[in-house]
């Protein structure tokens, strides 16, 4: 024994006698001096949570998924958390004091760069962090006053709501216009990711057309504005136009877009990218032709540039366009030992999260 012990003890006895004071001392002490004990930063994590200190509250939750990463105790701290961003976003609304990039101090700037990039790194694998981090960069966006920063994060936060589906789905097309109104009052040129966010909103609301055609408006983005140089996002776009095609029906379509962007994404050398567009619905672009074996042979290609752990958005969609071809090869039985194999992983992964990867599985499921 370390000590720790003793350490924590002292702490959680000054907490019982209501010397908060010196109990949150205590706590400080011993997350510096022993910076493995997660009991140390859940009680951080509160402290700062009381005192409205949301940034270091934040801080202290991921010292604590450090310590004790994906514990029943981090996820209620997540969840409560995530409670009181969304109060706070109700009560105060979008409304911001408007400040000049090179206003703001650079470790403000930076510190939102890091929160837009950790929601994005864990959105595939904690659906939950990542709504974590998605709020606490619109909250910490409109607190500095950024107005790009904020249309970007406000697009970004619509597409979380319209995962729900419901009434959420509806006030997520309201936040887009008021993204696009900032936008427009601020002097915010057009980027990539707006309309990206708008074709995924469309896609929860089933309205494939209209997501079609945002999808290729922001591939279409011109190459000066830093975020179309991602080729995460871009391709990511390229992935949900032919989504949306298919959605429509219309699979002649969805052949010809799909070998016209694999030929673009061939000329970029980009293999990971042209690996994206090769999986979900696609590939009823083959079956289509009547060859399947093909079709399985491109998307097994397709995942062997995946991780192997986990569904991220790529695996989820292969996943469901795996039971598409077993279930048109007339193979029931693999359908469904691999559907059984899976769904546990599935239903807690990111695209399970929304309409689309939830409707899909459960059609496929029930297939």
């Amino acid at each position: 024994s370390t000590d720790s012990d003793p350490m924590e003890s002292r702490a959680l006895a000054l907490e019982r006698l209501g010397r908060a004071s010196e109990a949150d001392a205590a706590w400080a002490d011993l997350a510096r001096r022993h910076p493995a004990r997660p009991a140390a930063h859940a009680a951080m994590a509160r402290i700062h949570l009381a005192r409205g200190a949301l940034p270091d509250a934040d801080r202290a939750l991921i010292r604590l998924e450090a310590a004790e990463p994906r514990s029943g105790r981090t996820r209620l701290l997540r969840g409560a958390r995530i409670a009181e961003q969304t109060l706070w976003l109700r009560r105060r609304g979008f409304e911001f004091v408007a400040r000049a990039e090179e206003e703001v101090p650079d470790e403000a700037l930076l510190y939102l760069d890091t929160l837009r990039a950790a929601r994005q790194a864990v959105a595939n694998v904690d659906p939950l962090t990542a709504r974590l981090y998605q709020l606490e960069h619109l909250c910490q966006c409109l607190e500095v006053g950024e107005p790009g920063r904020i249309v970007d994060s406000i697009a970004g936060y619509a597409v979380y709501l319209s995962h729900r589906g419901g009434a959420t789905a509806l006030a997520a097309v309201g936040m887009l216009e008021q993204a696009r109104a900032i936008a427009a009052d601020h002097g915010v040129g057009q980027t990539i990711f707006v309309p990206a966010c708008a074709g995924l909103v469309a896609i929860n609301r089933g309205e494939w057309r209209a997501a079609e055609a945002y999808f290729d408006q922001a591939v279409a983005i011109d190459d000066t504005d830093p975020l179309a140089r991602s080729a995460v996002l871009r391709s990511g776009c390229v992935m949900w136009s032919l989504a949306s095609s298919f959605l429509l029906g219309d699979l002649a379509a969805l052949a010809g877009r799909r070998a016209e962007y694999q030929r673009l994404l061939r000329g970029t050398g980009d293999r990971v990218s042209e690996a994206r567009v090769a999986v979900s619905m696609q590939v009823f672009a083959t079956l289509a032709t009547d060859e399947p074996a093909r079709a399985e042979q491109e998307l097994a290609e397709a995942l062997q540039r995946w991780p192997r752990a986990g569904f991220v958005v790529e695996r989820g969609h292969a996943f469901l366009a795996a039971r598409a071809i077993d279930l048109y090869v007339g193979d029931g039985a693999r359908a469904w030992a691999r559907v059984e194999e899976a769904w546990p992983a599935y239903i807690r992964s990111y695209p399970y999260q929304g309409q689309y990867g939830r409707t899909f599985g459960e059609f496929w499921r029930a297939g």
